[in-house]
């Protein structure tokens, strides 16, 4: 496996969580923590070991792997009390990404010098916190991981960036080979990733992409190239040209007087010769210049000499190479105005890529949906009102969500969907909602402004709107699942778009570097389930009045669009007369959603099983029955007189076996 340079997991269990473990477990782990690789911060939560993670490289462009507690399984440790130790650390705890900044200057004989650079910024290239100290095992793991690409010399950690759940950030390294008299550079390989944290149930996954490349030793792939170049990204690809030759990381340090990064000359000049990129103009107005001189170049062991034409993409100063490199004049992007109360602008200018492998998927064909109802959502996405879309498990909510956003707002330039979702949390506080300061694990407890996911999505919707004209929406999932006072009762006033040049999201008061305010034709899309509303937060009506609700429902023509899209004629006539379908009489229907409402979603899942091979008497009984738990016996036994009649043995017998449980 290809493991990131400078990219690690780390699984952390929080203080006031991991008294839920069991006692002797937790003992025992306390206990042998150190012989495990785990340690303990100031604030007495314990941090994993870095876990590699797997790089794409050009061939697969993405890679995905589900994240693991790591536990030692040498044999020096009893089986048992691993096995607990490891299902309780999977329950409790919680994994972040490392993503560091660190160079690495090796020298190759006398006149030949290697250069690595790795980097991190946001999304759409732009600057983010970073923090200085950096937990010695963060640093002890990209040393290791850089020292064995470039034959044990030992890399300078500079910073390192933490990545939760949700969040987008990019990722870069880069390797350049430089002769010291002629001052010749050769980027041998630069790469930048997107990545992200995502959760399904108590399951966490690492999702990696490559965004853009030049590979010199790989076939001369350099077919990635324009994102590299492309204005949202390409200061942060010169700043990883610069090999590591500049005083200070790309991202942002938590000291004061720390200029701005700006990209050298030499730099620029590396961005303008790669492969098939057309050199932009030079500006009229200059910067004052600044110099940044190579000074920690050494001179040690074995030469590397270097193939002729390999082609790679090379510069060679027409001045001498040991002078002050001046620095090009590319000016940062504008903070926030403040005779302006908008959102900020992000870094650069994405473009939406040609060619990309995603393309929105047509609502009427994916999705069955009451065509009325569908053309009211769209109204109301144009006009830009919030909506909340209510219904009952599996009438497609989320999808019709999605399907909403991506017709409305394109792709990004990662060729992903330009849209954020986000599921609600009974955990969530406004700081989740809008953002605050939040305890950073390092050798010392410290404090850094973290962006909720609202303000998070009106920076990327701010930057979406101003570089091709297209919105970026926010999915709320799962609404109710939140408390609405504490996670959203800041944000209740914004949702009016009168109030929103007003008042910031947040502000320095909150942590934040500068305001961020929420956009006018900003849009929300939340889901509810109403089956469990009971059971979930309430949606007080100031808060409800600011959405437009939607109610789904199973619709009109359910049967007549799957059988349009081939699905066996006697499966569905069968499944519908066990599930029922719109439009059937209440009095005589004894059929699964007379008495429990489930939408579409249950009656595809089980066409599909069915159509891939499955009888559908064991798809019916693994999909649809666990459902019918808080059935009476009465209605249970009901069901399976039906099911019987339609030749499903093995479901009217576990309905059956519920019915008399029931009862007993």
């Amino acid at each position: 496996m290809n493991a990131h340079y400078a990219v690690f997991a780390q699984f952390k269990l929080l203080t006031d969580v991991k008294e839920r473990i069991e006692p002797d477990v937790l003992t025992w782990f306390t206990e042998h923590a150190a012989a495990l690789e785990w340690w303990v911060d100031t604030a007495g939560n314990f941090l994993s070991p870095p876990i590699p993670l797997p790089e794409p490289r050009h061939a697969e462009r993405k890679t995905t792997c589900e994240l693991r507690v790591p536990l030692p399984r040498n044999g020096k440790f009893p089986k048992s009390m691993l096995d607990r130790l490891e299902a309780a650390l999977q329950r409790y705890c919680k994994p972040q990404l490392a993503c560091v900044d660190a160079h690495l200057v090796a020298a190759r004989g006398p006149d030949l010098t290697v250069l690595y650079a790795t980097g991190v910024c946001g999304a759409y290239g732009e600057r983010l916190d970073v923090f200085e100290k950096v937990p010695r095992t963060i640093v002890v793991a990209t040393q290791e991981s850089l020292s064995d690409a470039a034959r044990r010399e030992r890399a300078d950690v500079r910073a390192f960036r933490l990545v939760f759940e949700n969040d987008h950030v990019r990722s870069g390294v880069a390797k350049l080979v430089m002769r010291d008299r002629t001052g010749q550079t050769a980027v041998k390989f630069l790469r930048v990733y997107e990545h992200v944290l995502t959760r399904s149930g108590t399951t966490y996954s690492y999702e990696g992409q490559l965004i853009g490349q030049v590979d010199a030793d790989a076939n001369h792939q350099y077919d990635l190239v324009p994102p590299l170049v492309s204005s949202d990204v390409g200061t942060f690809t010169q700043y990883l040209l610069e090999g590591g030759l500049t005083n200070e990381p790309y991202g942002v340090l938590d000291i004061d007087g720390q200029p701005p990064y700006e990209p050298s000359g030499r730099a620029k000049a590396l961005l303008n010769a790669l492969p098939g990129v057309m050199p932009a103009p030079e500006r009229a107005t200059k910067k004052p210049k600044s110099t940044v001189t190579p000074s920690k170049v050494a001179s040690t062991s074995a030469p590397l000499a270097p193939r002729e034409n390999d082609g790679a993409a090379q510069v060679t100063p027409t001045k001498q190479v040991n002078a002050s490199v001046q620095k090009a004049s590319v000016p940062l992007a504008p903070s926030v105005a403040s005779t302006r109360p908008s959102a900020p602008a992000l870094p650069g200018t994405p473009q939406v890529p040609s060619g990309s492998a995603f393309v929105p998927r047509v609502i009427e064909d994916s999705m069955v949906i009451d065509l009325e109802l569908l053309d009211a959502a769209r109204m109301y996405v144009r006009e830009r009102k919030h909506l909340l879309l209510v219904g009952p498990p599996g009438c497609g909510k989320t999808l019709l969500a999605t399907l909403l956003a991506e017709e409305a707002c394109g792709v990004n330039d990662a060729g992903r969907p330009n849209f954020t979702l986000a599921t609600a949390d009974a955990r969530w506080t406004s700081v989740d909602v809008l953002g605050g300061l939040r305890a950073v694990p390092a050798d010392g407890l410290r404090y850094a402004f973290v962006p909720g996911v609202v303000t998070t999505a009106a920076q990327r919707h701010a930057h979406s709107s101003s570089s091709w004209g297209r919105p970026h929406f926010l999915i709320l999932d799962e609404f109710n699942r939140a408390h609405q006072d504490e996670a959203f009762g800041r944000l209740m006033t914004l949702l009016d778009p009168a109030y929103r040049a007003q008042t910031p999201l947040v502000g320095e008061e909150d942590g934040a570097s500068h305001a961020v305010y929420l956009p006018e034709d900003f849009c929300i899309i939340a889901t509810m389930n109403d089956l469990d509303s009971k059971q979930l937060f309430a949606v007080g009506s100031a808060l409800a009045r600011r959405f437009v609700r939607l109610d789904l429902s199973v619709p009109p023509g359910e049967r007549a669009w799957f059988l349009a899209r081939g699905f066996n004629a006697n499966a569905v006539d069968t499944l519908f007369a066990f599930m029922g379908e719109a439009g059937d009489d209440a009095r005589d229907s004894l059929t699964v959603r007379h008495m429990l409402p489930l939408g579409t979603h249950f009656v595809h899942d089980v066409l599909d099983l069915h159509a891939h091979g499955m009888p559908l008497d064991r798809a019916l009984h693994d999909k649809v029955l666990p459902h019918l738990e808080m059935l009476s016996a009465s209605q249970l036994q009901q069901l399976a007189s039906v099911a019987a009649t339609l030749t499903l043995p093995n479901t009217a017998r576990r309905l059956h076996t519920q019915a008399q449980t029931r009862l007993l």
